[in-house]
């Protein structure tokens, strides 16, 4: 896939749920908010991940994720879902928002259960925080690398 905003291998910006969902990525986006599978998440009011995944690569500019771009809903729940990406930022400035998870989370009330990443890396490393880049809001807890 390609494309210069809200790229995502499943959709591109604005969906409830994703459940049972899977895909093997090389997504290159020239924007931002890319995603494995969504790009930006952006759903009034709440959505959920559920034993979903996306394997391979995303090399794009900011607000980078290995399952979602940008988070920019509230009351978000990730469950029984992992990312195994190699997730690149081309962009020669900060900020990145490279996240193994999601890149950027402007929502609050974010939820993880059984969420893990591995593969996680960036070109330009000062950005890199793990499960999340960048995140407003209540503090994330059960996610491991």
């Amino acid at each position: 896939a390609s494309g210069s905003k809200q790229v995502g291998c499943l959709v591109g910006d604005d969906i409830l749920n994703v459940t049972n969902s899977y895909a093997t990525v090389n997504i290159v986006g020239n924007g931002s908010e890319v995603g494995g599978l969504v790009g930006r998440l952006n759903y009034p009011d709440g959505s959920i991940f559920v034993n979903s995944y996306a394997l391979g690569s995303i090399d794009g500019n900011y607000s980078l994720g290995g399952l979602v771009g940008n988070v920019s809903t509230d009351n978000v729940l990730f469950m029984n879902s992992y990312s195994a990406l190699q997730v690149r930022s081309y962009r020669s400035t900060q900020p990145f928002y490279v996240g193994g998870v999601a890149g950027f989370v402007s929502g609050s009330n974010l939820t993880t259960t059984n969420v893990t990443w591995t593969n996680h890396t960036d070109d330009n490393a000062t950005h890199c925080r793990g499960a999340l880049a960048t995140m407003a809001g209540s503090a994330i807890t059960g996610c491991t690398p």
